[in-house]
């Protein structure tokens, strides 16, 4: 009976933050969400424990940090179930930005890109893209995501930002499976909106990287 335990439990930490029993409450809070799948809760606990002084070791703070991350995952998957795929790249970039340490932080921009691409969301889907490439360095999830954001405008005829994806890519990412296409593309598109200089730079870094073909 989650509900009421709850209660107790948070109404020990609230009045006794220092008690030998607050780290005890604490935790026993996060199974109770965690048991009945309710991440939201469980991020938003996470986040009020952080400030708690029986979860002030660093050590603690970083399960902290990883538990938030993890519930913001699972929210993400639950409203992209249920079709609410522009809250659900809400979820997955929040997580992304306030968390780029986690382990798990590139993915979740990753994921954010493909949920507001669902939710034809070209905002979010854009500062997520901008994330991952000022943020991550040379992760292997950042030219993914940059391929997601330059197919997308392509996609929609917005032929020179498609471009400048295209161009991130080529650029900064030789060894990615993305390469080839985005440096050709990039040349494709500068053509394309009458960037002659754009096509011509495009071009010549192409024939840099494939001098044979």
């Amino acid at each position: 009976v989650f509900d009421p335990a709850v209660r107790q439990w948070g109404l020990l930490l609230e009045k006794y933050p220092r008690s030998a029993e607050a780290k005890g409450a604490g935790e026993l809070i996060l199974d109770s969400f965690n048991r009945s799948k309710d991440y939201e809760n469980i991020e938003v606990w996470a986040r009020r424990l952080k400030t708690a002084p029986a979860f002030s070791a660093s050590a603690e703070q970083k399960k902290l940090d990883e538990l938030i991350v993890g519930a913001v995952f699972k929210q993400g998957e639950q409203l992209a179930a249920a079709g609410a795929h522009g809250r659900s790249a809400q979820a997955y970039l929040r997580a992304a930005r306030e968390f780029p340490g986690e382990s798990r932080a590139a993915q979740a921009a990753v994921n954010a890109e493909v949920e507001a691409k669902r939710a034809g969301d070209l905002a979010t889907l854009a500062a997520a893209a901008t994330l991952l490439a000022e943020k991550f360095g040379d992760r292997k999830e950042v030219p993914e995501g940059l391929w997601i954001a330059a197919t997308t405008y392509q996609e929609i005829g917005s032929f020179a930002e498609a471009a400048g994806y295209h161009e991130q890519i080529a650029a900064r990412f030789r060894r990615s499976k993305y390469h080839k296409d985005a440096a050709f593309n990039a040349v494709l598109l500068r053509a394309a909106v009458g960037d002659e200089p754009g096509a011509i730079r495009a071009g010549e870094a192409f024939q840099r990287a494939y001098p044979r073909d």
